[in-house]
């Protein structure tokens, strides 16, 4: 009922940007890299800058995994 009042691009737009802060909070956990950061922006930045700390083993596992839930669903 309330969505009626709020434009299509809004809506649209708000869908994106929770989209991208869920996948961003996850890539931790999925690269297997340790970070205390809090914020989407910091989490994204220090996954990039301890790019060296990935673990192999880990992210080729959870990219597997994504892979397969998507080839199937």
């Amino acid at each position: 009922f309330l969505v009626d009042f709020i434009s299509i691009p809004v809506t649209s737009g708000f869908t994106s940007a929770t989209s991208v802060i869920i996948v961003v909070s996850q890539l931790p956990g999925l690269l297997g890299v340790k970070i205390g950061a809090k914020s989407t922006l910091s989490i994204a930045i220090e996954i990039f800058t301890e790019r060296s700390k990935i673990l192999f083993n880990d992210a080729t596992l959870g990219i597997t995994c994504i892979v397969f839930l998507l080839a199937f669903r």
